[in-house]
């Protein structure tokens, strides 16, 4: 069975955008939440871990090299910690490789 991953998006950063982080953090994250919560879906905190990243926004919005690793970092390490539990669990994930824009993931085929 598959695994399926949700993430908080990351704070809004002030800027032209619109983009309120108040709306964020008071009406989206709480959606995000019961939506994992209902669905049994593993959340990934993006939000948190990029307060104060504003550097790595230089638009206030999409990421930088810098602040696109810094997201792959954040996803990384919660695949890894799933992936432990996942072959705890005698199921088979592999992540094949990780960069700054990507994180590819290797299931198992199984042939019926």
């Amino acid at each position: 069975m598959p695994m399926i991953f949700i993430c908080y998006p990351i704070p809004a950063f002030p800027g032209d955008w619109g983009i309120r982080d108040s709306i964020i953090r008071q009406e989206v994250i709480p959606i995000i939440g019961e939506v994992a919560k209902e669905s049994g879906a593993a959340l990934i905190d993006l939000y948190k871990p990029l307060i104060g990243a504003s550097k790595f926004f230089p638009d206030t919005v999409h990421p930088n090299g810098t602040g696109a690793g810094l997201i792959a970092k954040v996803v990384s390490r919660k695949l890894k910690q799933s992936k432990k539990k996942i072959l705890r669990q005698k199921k088979l994930l592999t992540i094949t490789s990780i960069s700054h824009y990507e994180i590819n993931i290797g299931y198992p085929l199984y042939l019926l």
